[in-house]
């Protein structure tokens, strides 16, 4: 069984530690503890999206895959920025077609059940 720390589990699923430290009071995330640390196994992990139905993406990984050199002159800028547009299209886009939600809208998701 694979034991993930908060911090952990907020890099996966691409949360802040806050968020996945209120769905753990909020018992949508189980721990467990061991050597006085508190855990999330994965199997609560995937309980918790399947429960939810949400897959989660974490954007800024996604960004490492498409990660671009820094431009060494306006036209390299003008090209880059284009890309760049176009990589968050395409994640837009994937979220659509996967029905993907982003941490933003999990958050207020979240915060609009309070």
């Amino acid at each position: 069984m694979k034991l993930y720390t908060v911090d952990e589990v907020a890099k996966i699923t691409g949360v802040s530690s806050y968020m996945v430290l209120k769905w753990v009071s909020e018992d949508k995330l189980k721990t467990v503890f061991k050597d006085n640390e508190t855990f999330i196994s994965e199997e609560s992990l995937n309980e918790f999206q399947k429960n939810t139905n949400i897959k989660l993406l974490k954007p800024s990984e996604s960004m490492k895959i498409f990660s671009m050199n820094k431009p060494n002159n306006k036209s390299e800028n003008k090209q880059n920025t284009k890309n760049k547009k176009g990589v968050l299209e395409l994640l837009e886009e994937y979220r659509k077609e996967n029905n993907v939600m982003s941490p933003e809208e999990i958050e207020s998701l979240f915060n609009s059940k309070k």
